[in-house]
């Protein structure tokens, strides 16, 4: 025990109310493979990988849903606590160094490993999705290989080994019933109902790694804000408006040359953005504009 009866009480507390607000926002109109999609990119957002000097710390679910900061062990416990709540069958998985979950879906198991895809501490929002439904043969080829685990069910299915979500690396959302994700060439939306991407809109620069350097990968986070999609490409924020279908500019901020827009995120109507040249080692500026009440 770590803590006192009392604190474990509070805890709990805490726990429950951070699953639910995950899990309220989950509704008959998802799949199964939604439900699973849609609580990795909540936690993905929410959580930052960090090994910590402490044996305890990051290996629990209060470290992962409250102090948002986790090693493997906290990722796959968090991820099973969610997988229950919405009733999908959820197993932990060890290897040697490493624990991992695996799900069922439709009748079919499958890896899914949280932690190796957000354990990239690029910039707020980076998430890979390399590991989301992945097959045996698929989690053994992946990088860093997943190998000689135990206890684990069979996963054959390959259904989703190449799926859309793997050419994003940042955070997802979803907004009536479409999957709205950046790709390196521009903004797409998915829509599990046919199978199906839409490009949206066409990214015609790319983020600067410094040094004149570019990042082959995008770096746009699409967020859900008043029935709009709003997202970024490296010198712009834009307005999507899925009902109109139209695009528009929402704010354009003074660049100096090689600098781009990154970490973009909402606080209320507040978004909240980086401007840096660099986004691993260069200076940043954290820089926030106050979104329109636009109506829904």
């Amino acid at each position: 025990y770590t803590c006192s009866p009392d604190s474990i009480k509070s805890r709990s507390a805490k726990i429950k109310a951070y699953a639910k607000d995950i899990t309220d926002e989950i509704d008959d109109s998802f799949t199964e493979a939604e439900k699973v999609l849609y609580v990795r990119e909540r936690l993905g957002a929410d959580i930052v990988y960090h090994q910590s000097s402490n044996a305890e710390s990051g290996r629990n679910v209060y470290d992962a849903f409250i102090k948002n900061r986790s090693i493997c062990v906290g990722y796959a416990l968090g991820f099973q606590y969610l997988m229950d709540m919405l009733d999908i069958p959820c197993v932990n998985v060890y290897s040697d160094e490493h624990i991992w979950n695996m799900v069922e879906i439709d009748g079919e198991w499958y890896h899914s490993d949280l932690t190796w895809d957000d354990s990239a501490e690029l910039t707020a929002g980076f998430l890979s999705h390399n590991s989301v439904l992945e097959s045996d043969t698929s989690i053994l080829n992946s990088v860093p290989p997943h190998e000689s685990w135990e206890y684990g069910p069979s996963a054959e299915s390959t259904d989703y080994d190449k799926f859309f979500w793997e050419a994003s690396y940042m955070v997802m959302c979803r907004y009536d019933g479409r999957w709205y994700y950046s790709a390196p060439d521009g903004l797409y939306s998915y829509s599990f109902t046919d199978g199906k991407s839409k490009r949206i809109f066409s990214f015609k620069k790319k983020w600067s790694a410094g040094d004149g350097l570019d990042w082959s990968i995008s770096f746009s986070r699409p967020l859900v804000y008043k029935g709009n999609i709003i997202f970024n490409d490296s010198e712009k924020i834009y307005r999507y408006n899925p009902k109109k279908k139209t695009i528009t500019v929402v704010y354009k901020p003074a660049l100096d040359d090689g600098e781009a827009l990154f970490d973009l995120s909402l606080n209320g109507s507040k978004l909240i953005f980086t401007v840096t040249d660099d986004i691993i080692s260069g200076s940043k500026t954290r820089r926030s504009i106050r979104l329109p009440q636009y109506k829904e």
